[in-house]
């Protein structure tokens, strides 16, 4: 939802104005190691499990029902990169007026931001409110962020350019929906302190708290609840508190801004995350076999060895010319002892071919061979 100081800072213009401005690297708040490697180390191995949908009712302090509010993250490849799209919607009202707020992100597995669009608007009755911030990871260097404000069709647009080295530990908010889910299905959510950007674009502290595990009743079942509070450290108004409650797998239950006169709570129990899970490859081992020792298996062989003996000793009966075809072949090689016996033997076998004519046999030798007759 739109804060209070960004309504009041949306004062009427005349004109339409563009500006471009640079974020100077002094601006952006320290961030501890600490901090910096928590946010590496809570990315698990499988983020299947962050892909699931929230949905919450927006309830007045009276208990009257004003809004909804609906978050969905799931997986896609952008950017030849794997990441989650993340949206995040809600509609309600704000002392009657209607408002909303809507994001629609691609975030990758490190929880970096690649792009964001963010909308906000409040409809008054002498007029409408509007506020959308781009952000994209233009190269692999910079990132670009474009802010615009319609105020009754006065627009004013502004440009920042940031490099991409400064935005180490920063979190936006489609990241913050990934790192909640991760900080509560890891059962570790410390106090951290990383950074995020104001409503005047002014980089500026978000701290990550615990807080006391609390235990509710949905539906007639009860069920414990885990709590992170969320402070954004605002340049330009006072700092902003956030509790928001999670079930154990990371579903939001309940979420409140501390001086917001709503809460947003479900009213239904969330179904449990299910993930498919892959059998691991089963790997069969080669069995050994002793077929000596099998007397089924020696039986075989003997009995095959006999057939094959046999079949081999009535072809060379069938074909007595084989014997006499080896005993020249032998007696030749022996007589002459070529050095190439592979070329010798072609040429021997040459004349048994129907495409060799007489005139090409043994075109290397000199002299006849004198192969003794029987």
């Amino acid at each position: 939802m739109m804060s209070a100081s960004v309504l009041n800072s949306l004062t009427p213009r005349t004109a339409t104005e563009e500006v471009e401005i640079e974020i100077e690297p002094e601006k952006f708040p320290y961030i501890d190691e600490k901090s910096l490697e928590f946010l590496k180390s809570i990315v698990r191995n499988d983020l299947r499990i962050l892909e699931f949908e929230d949905d919450l009712k927006i309830f007045s302090l009276s208990g009257s029902e004003i809004g909804n509010f609906h978050i969905s993250v799931k997986p896609l490849i952008y950017k030849n990169e794997n990441c989650f799209n993340v949206k995040a919607k809600s509609n309600g009202l704000i002392d009657g007026a209607p408002c909303g707020t809507e994001v629609n992100a691609y975030v990758n597995h490190k929880l970096e931001t690649i792009d964001q669009e963010q909308f906000e608007f409040i409809k008054l009755p002498n007029g409408h409110i509007e506020r959308k911030v781009l952000i994209k990871l233009e190269t692999k260097s910079d990132y670009v962020i474009t802010k615009t404000e319609n105020h009754n069709n006065q627009i004013k647009k502004t440009n920042y350019r940031i490099k991409k080295s400064l935005m180490n530990g920063y979190i936006s908010e489609s990241s913050n929906i990934l790192l909640q889910r991760l900080m509560v299905q890891n059962s570790d959510i410390q106090e951290i302190t990383l950074f995020t950007f104001d409503s005047e674009m002014n980089p500026c502290n978000v701290i990550y708290r615990p807080l006391d595990t609390r235990r509710i009743t949905i539906e007639d079942d009860e069920m414990n609840i885990k709590g992170i509070e969320r402070t954004i450290e605002f340049v330009s108004d006072i700092p902003t508190t956030w509790q928001i409650y999670f079930s154990q797998d990371g579903h939001m239950i309940n979420r409140v801004q501390i001086g917001y006169p709503a809460v947003f709570k479900t009213v239904s129990k969330p179904k449990p995350i299910e993930i498919d899970e892959y059998l691991p490859e089963i790997i069969i081992g080669k069995k050994e076999i002793n077929w000596e020792e099998d007397m089924q298996m020696r039986s075989k062989y003997l009995d095959r060895k006999e057939e094959l003996k046999n079949e081999y000793n009535q072809y060379l009966t069938d074909h007595p010319e084989l014997k006499q075809i080896t005993s020249d072949y032998l007696q030749a090689v022996l007589s002459i002892k070529p050095k190439d016996v592979l070329s010798f033997t072609a040429k021997h076998f040459a004349p048994y071919s129907k495409k060799t004519r007489s005139n090409q046999l043994l075109p290397s030798l000199d002299q006849a061979i004198n192969i003794p007759k029987h």
